[in-house]
Formats: structure tokens, sequence, C-alpha cells
């Protein structure tokens, strides 16, 4: 007797069922480590608007595992009430995780996150659902040393053409009262500290490898906002001076280095400064303060002028400066994401070094960007 032909999703999945019984049965999806590449993000996160001296909430989330650890689960609720679904799968062939996400709102689209050591990268497009407009957006997740993520989010409207950096925000964990273990109430675990990685060489350095600790530091911004710019709040008028303190160089292995990303919402006549990366080295009784300010910039022409200074208790320790730098000239071999790494460093006598550091104390770096 001919059976009717099986159509539709669901004949198929008990097609494969069939195909498979009696043979040995796989490992599931909880006990395969490439379905736990995700598990640093998994918990409940406050969202904060940065830079501030005092982070606005903005939202929540919690990220946890679904479908028998096969899949991961977003649900993120925002002040303005809006709210925002993701589900996720682990692709095997691409070794990426693709999520389908919607909001409250009826946007959709699809997510594709790699994570990457420490670094989870996402790309997608999202269509809105009010104006038909198809986005394309591209996002950078690194982990801070208190535990939390930071992230660089970028949008397109022109279908990937251009980008344009949004407002920086962060991902810090929810701590529940102490109290709520007393009253039996349920308590998020903490999240995951980032694992420190050693920079083994001076060269790897350069090119702004993943940095020993991404440190908070309240960035303070003396310049004009540009008032014609599209990005709010963020486009800056040249010449550009921000300050920010130093993270705990003196407490970390030779060879390793500190980085903020605090600079990276700040445009300056289309230049930004994705990340700035700090490290010593020492030369006998010298300590080599080497910071790696990366400047990033789509314009063929641009230049700038670099200033910066190391401030203690708000006094000059040191400076460096660099003139004409030519950002454009070799716009094509740069990092698209990060832009082109310029090294600056600092000499001071150990002496200096060790002041300058004891007890916890952070110095601050003055850092004056001009484009020409």
């Amino acid at each position: 007797m001919i059976q009717p032909r099986a159509r539709g999703l669901a004949a198929l999945l008990l097609v494969l069922a069939l195909s498979t019984s009696g043979t040995v049965a796989a490992a599931t999806c909880a006990e395969d480590p490439l379905y736990h590449t995700l598990d640093r993000w998994l918990g409940e996160w406050r969202i904060v608007a940065l830079p501030d001296a005092a982070p606005r909430e903005i939202g929540r989330t919690v990220v946890r595992t679904a479908v028998g650890g096969c899949a991961i689960e977003e649900v993120r609720q925002l002040a303005d009430g809006s709210a925002q679904r993701a589900l996720g799968a682990f692709d095997a062939a691409s070794r990426s995780w693709r999520h389908s996400w919607v909001n409250s709102d009826g946007d959709s689209g699809v997510l594709e996150m790699i994570p990457a050591e420490d670094t989870l990268r996402i790309t997608g497009t999202i269509h809105l659902r009010g104006t038909g407009q198809e986005v394309a957006l591209r996002s950078t997740i690194t982990p801070r040393l208190d535990g939390g993520f930071d992230e660089r989010l970028e949008i397109s409207t022109d279908g990937g053409l251009t980008f344009e950096l949004q407002p920086a925000t962060a991902y810090l964990p929810v701590v529940e009262p102490a109290s709520a273990e007393a009253t039996g109430a349920p308590v998020s675990p903490p999240a995951p500290t980032p694992t420190a990685e050693e920079i083994p060489t001076k060269e790897t350095l350069a090119s702004a490898p993943p940095p020993v600790a991404a440190a908070p530091s309240a960035v303070r911004l003396f310049s004009r906002p540009k008032p014609e710019a599209k990005v709010r709040d963020t486009a800056m008028e040249s010449p550009m001076t921000v300050e920010f303190e130093l993270g705990p160089l003196a407490a970390l292995p030779a060879g390793s280095s500190w980085r903020t990303t605090e600079l990276a919402p700040y445009l300056v006549e289309d230049v930004s400064i994705p990340m700035v990366t700090a490290g010593r080295e020492e030369r006998r009784d010298k300590v080599i303060v080497e910071l790696i300010v990366n400047l990033l910039t789509r314009s063929t022409g641009a230049k700038v002028d670099l200033e910066t200074t190391l401030l203690a208790d708000g006094s000059a320790v040191a400076s460096a400066a660099g003139e004409n730098i030519a950002l454009g000239k070799l716009i094509g071999s740069h990092d698209p994401e990060v832009g082109r790494p310029y090294r600056l460093s600092f000499e001071l006598d150990s002496a200096t070094f060790a002041a300058l550091f004891a007890a916890d104390r952070r110095p601050t770096i003055r850092l004056t960007l001009t484009v020409r």
C-alpha cells in the first residue's frame, strides 16, 4: 500500500526521529561543551547608560538556558515600558548562535552571536514594523572588572554602507539583598568573573589585544557638543578633552594590560576613540607606562593631533604628544571596528610610579584630540 507523502515540519521531524531510533544516544545539549559558550552571559542584569558618574538604569534583562540547554532565551524589560525577547540556538556549522528577536512594538529580526574568548560579537538586521525600514546592527560586548559587561553598538540605515555609534551601555549584575537568603527568596547566581589573560609581548600590546581587565572609569568631558550633529550628546566639537582614571597598573602581572572603552561614544569630526589600553614595562630603575590610543575614522583625509598628560592630584606628572597623525592614509588596512592603534609612553622612575599607584591610587589621564 502506498503511503501518502509526509508534509510539513512536524512530519520531517518524525522521519528524522524514526531514522535514528536504535542508534547509540548522542550527548545532550547540556553535556556538549559547544552549548556552553554563552554561559558567562547567563544571569540577571541591570542595563545602565554610560558614561555617568552614577550610571542611570534604563532596563533589566534575564538571560537563561531553555529547551533542555539547547537554546538561550533573553527577556528584557526597559524603563520606558517596552519589552524585548530573543530565543537562540547554536549553529554547529558556523559555531555561532542565531537568535530570533522581537520587541513589543512588533519590530523583529535575526541576530548572529559569535563568542570569542571573553568577547561577544553580535551582527544582524532588524525590521521596523511601523516604517518597514531595515536597520543593520553590529555590537561588541566585553567584560568589566566588576563582573558586568560593556556594549559598543553601531547601527546602519543604509544597508550597511555606514554605521553610527550609539551611546554606550553596560550590563551590571543584579545583587539581591542579603535578607533574601534568610527569607527563602531565590537569589540570582553571581555573574562569572572575567578571566585574566596575559599579553606576552610588546608587539601584541601595540595591536590592542584583549586586556587583563576592562575596568569602568568615570569620564570627565571638557568639550562642547556639536549642535548640528546627528548623534546627540556624543558628537563633540574639536578639540575634545577628556579625563579618565587609569586602572591598577601596579597590580597587573608584567606584560599585561588594562583597557577602557568608555570614550567610545564620543565623536569628533567623524573621529572616535574605540578604546584606550595601558600597560607598563620595567627597565632597571625606570617604569615605562605605555598608552595605546585607538583612533577610528571613515574619512580618508582625516588628520589629528593627540596630546595626553598623566595627572596626580590635579598636577601634571608627565606628558606625551603626537602631531599630524594621518588616520585616513592607510584606512583600508585598519580594523573597521577598532581603527588604528597609536602608541604614547611616559617614563617614570620606580619610586614615582610606586607613589602614583600606592594604596590603590589611580592617577588620571587627560587626553586632547584635535581634528585638523
